[in-house]
């Protein structure tokens, strides 16, 4: 007797969903995580703006309790904030160095991983930035913001797929990628002993915890 073939094994909704993720052009990855940062940035400027004229803390309010890491909101439970402050910047320079650094190292690594990994990554380094940076500062004031923890994981992973690259130090010194990945390691690792638990400037803690989770 004629018997049919088995029928073919069904797929998770999650395998449909990374198969979705990896016929997404690359550009367009690229292009769409620099757009939400960009967009993050102009609502901080508003926010600011909207308390420098008028008085009004509510929108400034917001975007900390939502696109902020700090202890108070992981106390009150705003687990989100570990992701959303990954594409929160509120200065203009910070915003262009992350943005010329996603756009030069993505690519790359996507190329390699597929889409839906390199967005696993992007993610899971700056929720680990994030949280590295809560577990240094523990109950200290404050709050970070930016997306250099998770730039910084998509570069550590760069570094391991092409570690001869030449790197533009300061955009003008050639080193290779594993010179500079090993050179910003010991730079923030330096920062983060000197300032101790208070953040002044850069969230170094918050560096180490991307770079390593790269």
């Amino acid at each position: 007797p004629f018997t049919p073939p088995p029928p073919p094994p069904k797929r998770s909704w999650w395998t449909r969903f990374t198969r979705r993720l990896d016929q997404i052009p690359l550009l367009y990855v690229r292009i769409g995580i620099i757009a939400v940062n960009v967009l993050v940035f102009l609502l901080w400027r508003l926010g600011m703006q909207n308390y420098t004229r008028f008085r009004d803390d509510q929108p400034l309010r917001f975007l900390l309790e939502n696109f902020a890491t700090s202890w108070q909101n992981y106390k009150a439970g705003r687990w989100w904030t570990l992701l959303t402050s990954c594409f929160s910047q509120q200065q203009d320079m910070h915003l262009l160095v992350n943005c010329i650094s996603l756009w030069f190292t993505a690519d790359a690594v996507m190329s390699v991983i597929g889409v839906s990994r390199f967005m696993g990554v992007y993610l899971l380094g700056g929720a680990a930035s994030s949280l590295v940076s809560i577990l240094w500062r523990g109950d200290q004031p404050g709050y970070s913001v930016g997306a250099s923890g998770a730039v910084y994981s998509c570069l550590s992973m760069f570094a391991f797929m092409y570690p001869r690259t030449q790197f533009l130090l300061f955009f003008i010194l050639p080193v290779p990628a594993w010179l500079c990945l090993g050179g910003i390691f010991v730079w923030d690792s330096y920062e983060m002993l000197r300032k101790g638990r208070n953040i002044t400037g850069s969230d170094n803690a918050g560096h180490l915890g991307g770079l390593l989770a790269g």
